[in-house]
């Protein structure tokens, strides 16, 4: 048996003493904050308004290797609308 190796009760064939297992559970979690706002106004039998507005941002983030580094990916969105609709009648 090569030197690295050693044997023992119910080990077949032995094992390398240098090579372990550091198996750990990794927790990944995220964040999302989601909101959005809408108003509509009639400003008049003809003319119509409404608007829009929404906000998405959230965050990842995970473990490396050994549960000792954490890497994290942040996405962000913004958005506004605002439309105003006349009707034209004849």
């Amino acid at each position: 048996m090569p030197a690295t190796q050693f044997s023992g009760p119910g080990i077949a064939g032995g094992c390398n003493p240098n090579i372990g297992r550091a198996p750990f559970q990794g927790t990944q979690t995220a964040t999302e904050n989601f909101y959005t706002f809408r108003g509509d106004e009639k400003l008049s039998d003809k003319d119509t308004l409404f608007a829009t507005y929404l906000r998405d941002n959230s965050i990842f983030s995970s473990p490396l290797a050994f549960n000792n580094e954490f890497q994290s990916f942040t996405s962000y969105r913004q958005s506004a609308i605002v439309e105003e609709t006349h009707t034209f009648k004849s």
